[in-house]
């Protein structure tokens, strides 16, 4: 168990990990679905993989949608590759860009 999460990454924990554990809760409170086990390893697979669903929604649904409105707006890769190496900081934003992405999709995925 210990390696298991020494293996997972900043990324993984921010992005699947967190919205999995608030769907999971939301979804306990508002529709009286409980995913809950006393069983650790049980819980954190839950969490993960409805988390990597809700990522997965935020990436086909939510984003294109953000792009469509003009919320957001994507630079071209190559761009991309050079303003973080240029800017590591980039990066962080990149993965809270991702989050905030995620829990629009875990809303809208408990609705």
């Amino acid at each position: 168990m210990e390696k298991l999460i020494e293996r997972i990454s900043n990324y993984h924990i921010v992005n699947t990990l967190i919205p999995g554990f608030i769907f999971t809760y939301l979804s306990k409170q508002l529709l009286s679905v409980d995913f809950y086990s006393e069983k650790i390893l049980y819980n954190f697979f839950i969490f993960y993989m409805l988390g990597i669903i809700c990522n997965r929604i935020g990436s086909i649904i939510i984003e294109p949608f953000f792009k469509l409105i003009h919320i957001v707006k994507f630079a071209p890769y190559e761009e991309y590759v050079k303003a973080e190496l240029k800017n590591p900081k980039i990066e962080s934003l990149n993965t809270d860009n991702n989050f905030y992405r995620t829990i629009c999709a875990t809303i809208l995925f408990i609705i």
